[in-house]
């Protein structure tokens, strides 16, 4: 049975309970064209009394209301999609079901902007000129691109409205052990390239675990790119070594030594996330995929730590394993209180280990952690055919260097109030990346402070709120962080950051052109634009929306002086806007704004 994370399922769950409600409603005697009726109309009395109060204000008397009609189509076939539920966002008792040909009639629709889904399971909503619906889960988070809402002006003589829905994609798969049996109970994660902070990142978005058969299956999808992988997994009777181990599990004197399993497996053979081939989907399309598990044998391997158990306090102790590469595996290890040591089973290859110290609370008083900074060690090390002991590693107390701040043309003394914050997003390759934490942060007036992060590759992103700053460049070293991203080693060996600030930004008002603004009625246009600086740098970009009916038009603020690219979309449209030669295949306006400047510039919405 398919086990979909939480944060995936919580929308399509809501969907399918709205569809199933609507469905017995109209099966109940309401027409398809009635759908249900207006949450305005007052409910009947029971045994003659007044109708219940659900607490909501009556409407104004003078509100105006028309039938809306339209018709709901399949994107890939044209024809019209029955079933399908019409809502008004906000009024679960508005809404009807599509006939056979697609069509629907909403009655008495209150008059002017109102906002209107269109869902189906096995579909995906298009909105107005987009993109398919872009999902994007980390964090258990969905970004406004999978909304999927369409902005309708209702008013008297509007159009018939016209929705399409994509049909949902779907991968499919057999996992089977090398003789030809079916393994069932395998888990299969499922993995999509998304965009976060303008790069291409991988996202964990679902899991699945094989039926008896050793089937899967992973429904819904967008299309897209993905990654399927299996977990590792030892049988029934190999000690454990995840958060579920025992002692006698991580004892190193255990003669339980080696055990059979399962490698992770990444589609179609790969051993490690460097090596898969991506999936890509189109709308409506189901691909079959297999995978075929060899049994092999897991070694344990004991890392020492060189640091005694005193000298670590009260700090617990934990370990992650890598590739070669720096890229998460899912193999798991545990620590040894008692030969002070992590210890894993794992099959054959080349791994890296990340020893880490956390402080810990005071279980006894105030919950609060002590001031000491985690210590770290990393270790490389070969499986080859035998259990291994790697020499002891010493942990190394990270103490990260501060990022230098300066500001050209001067400093001013409200500079001392202005607080900053320069995130960092992993970029090893791999799921991992887009996680977004803190590097540093501070007054403008001094050395930004920098916080404890994992040693990695990361991109770093300064947070610029205040109107009168801008970045002029973020270097390591001398070395623009815009092209390379920075490597956060063990024992503090980062190399120092400067982050250049300037006054004489510049600013720039967008505007839609008059021909969209004189829209009247029915499904409004709306447009995605972003402002991209044709120089490096390293902050992040605003999505900008604009539509008729919020004024057309709005301002960008502390913008770093020089040329810049301005790429409108119509609907919504995630955009790698650190990808440059993906950028330069699209269609774009120029302008150039000097210091101090304040531009304005009508949008071309005639394509993307």
């Amino acid at each position: 049975m398919n086990e979909s994370s939480q944060r995936g399922t919580t929308r399509r769950s809501n969907r399918w309970v709205a569809h199933a409600l609507l469905l017995l409603a109209l099966m109940a005697g309401r027409g398809w064209a009635q759908g249900v009726p207006s949450p305005m109309e007052p409910p009947i009395p029971i045994d003659g009394g007044p109708p219940p109060d659900d607490g909501t204000p009556p409407p104004p008397a003078n509100t105006a209301r028309f039938n809306v009609h339209g018709v709901v189509r399949n994107s890939l076939t044209g024809e019209g999609v029955g079933h399908a539920l019409v809502q008004i966002e906000g009024d679960a008792h508005s809404g009807a079901l599509t006939a056979g040909d697609g069509s629907f009639e909403l009655t008495a629709v209150p008059a002017g902007a109102q906002t209107f889904t269109v869902t189906k399971p096995g579909f995906q909503d298009r909105p107005f000129g987009g993109e398919a619906v872009e999902l994007l889960q980390g964090g258990g988070r969905e970004s406004i691109h999978a909304s999927g809402n369409h902005s309708v002006v209702v008013a008297e003589g509007m159009p018939e409205l016209s929705f399409v829905l994509g049909p949902a994609a779907a991968i499919e798969g057999m996992v089977q052990l090398a003789n030809g049996e079916p393994a069932p109970g395998v888990v299969v994660q499922l993995a999509r390239r998304s965009i976060e902070s303008g790069h291409r990142v991988w996202q964990l978005q679902s899991q699945a675990r094989t039926h008896a058969g050793g089937n899967f299956r992973f429904g819904s999808l967008v299309p897209g790119e993905y990654a399927v992988f299996t977990s590792p997994f030892l049988d029934a009777d190999a000690p454990r070594f995840d958060d579920n181990a025992t002692e006698e599990d991580t004892d190193a004197s255990n003669p339980a030594r080696e055990a059979a399993g399962y490698a992770a497996v990444y589609y179609p053979d790969a051993r490690d996330p460097g090596g898969l081939t991506p999936i890509t989907l189109n709308a409506g399309q189901t691909q079959q995929i297999a995978f075929t598990l060899t049994q092999e044998t897991f070694h344990r391997v004991s890392v020492g730590i060189a640091d005694q158990p005193a000298s670590l306090g009260a700090a617990t102790v934990h370990g992650s394993l890598m590739d070669a590469a720096g890229r998460s595996l899912e193999y798991r290890s545990s620590y040894n209180p008692r030969s002070n040591s992590m210890v894993a089973m794992l099959p054959d290859g080349n791994y890296q280990m990340l020893i880490a110290t956390a402080p810990s609370f005071d279980l006894n008083g105030p919950r609060r952690q002590t001031h000491r900074n985690p210590s770290l060690g990393v270790v490389e090390f070969t499986v080859a055919g035998k259990p291994l002991t790697v020499p002891r590693v010493a942990l190394v107390e990270q103490q990260p260097p501060p990022i230098e701040v300066n500001t050209l043309g001067g400093s001013t003394s409200e500079e001392r109030t202005h607080e900053m914050v320069v995130l960092a997003s992993q970029a090893a390759g791999w799921v991992d990346d887009g996680m977004v934490s803190a590097y540093a942060s501070g007054p403008l007036n001094g050395p930004l402070a920098a916080t404890y992060t994992v040693p990695g590759v990361y991109w770093l992103h300064p947070q610029l709120s205040e109107k009168d700053l801008c970045e002029d460049s973020l270097s390591a070293a001398g070395a623009p962080m815009a092209r390379e991203p920075v490597r956060v080693a063990v024992g503090g060996s980062t190399p120092p950051l400067t982050l250049t600030l300037r006054h004489d930004c510049a600013q720039l008002t967008l505007s839609l052109p008059a021909a969209v603004m004189g829209f009247g009625s029915g499904e409004e246009p709306y447009y995605t634009v972003y402002v991209v600086p044709d120089f490096d740098f390293t902050h992040d970009l605003n999505e900008l929306t604009l539509r008729p009916t919020s004024g057309g038009s709005l301002t960008v603020e502390s913008l770093t002086p020089g040329r810049y690219r301005v790429y409108t979309f119509a609907g919504p449209h995630p955009l790698a806007f650190h990808d440059r030669a993906a950028l330069a295949r699209l269609r774009a306006q120029e302008v150039t704004l000097l210091p101090g400047a304040k531009a304005e510039l009508t949008l071309e919405v005639g394509g993307k």
